[in-house]
């Protein structure tokens, strides 16, 4: 099941009605597929076991819970454009390490994507092995500072 949240009318245009505040993702308990880009979600909960694929760009998330996992077949993961610091990018590494790990994803015919460029901070801090551990084993991850 795939889930897209949009602020688009028929015509291309964002309409007025955007969603906006912390969004229960998990009531998509069988969604594989989620995008809500482009709307004013300041957070969402927790996502759903089987989520492969989450798009929440240019939105105003500015924290995680310090309680964030990430489902074990969630290979990409789009929080650019958003009010993140470096807390929140030190909470989804270490997330996405902890779920992953050691594990090889370089024969992927997708290689697997974090993106949590253009946020309100540069990450460069806390997590440099976690990080290069996930991107020697085929991760695609984009820090790219405004």
């Amino acid at each position: 099941m795939s889930v897209i949240i949009s602020p688009y009318n028929g015509e291309g245009q964002i309409d007025a009605s955007r969603l906006g505040g912390v969004m229960d993702l998990s009531t998509f308990a069988n969604a594989v597929r989620i995008e809500c880009r482009d709307n004013d979600i300041t957070g969402f909960g927790v996502l759903p076991l089987y989520l492969q694929h989450l798009d929440c760009s240019t939105n105003k998330i500015s924290e995680l819970p310090s309680t964030f996992t990430v489902p074990p077949v969630l290979h990409h993961f789009n929080i650019s454009n958003n009010d993140l610091d470096a807390e929140g990018f030190e909470t989804i590494i270490s997330a996405f390490y902890d779920t992953f790990g050691d594990q090889d994803l370089s024969e992927l015919d997708i290689p697997p994507q974090i993106n949590v460029s253009q946020n309100s901070e540069e990450f460069t801090s806390g997590v440099g092995g976690k990080k290069a551990a996930l991107i020697s084993n085929g991760w695609i991850i984009d820090t790219t500072f405004i």
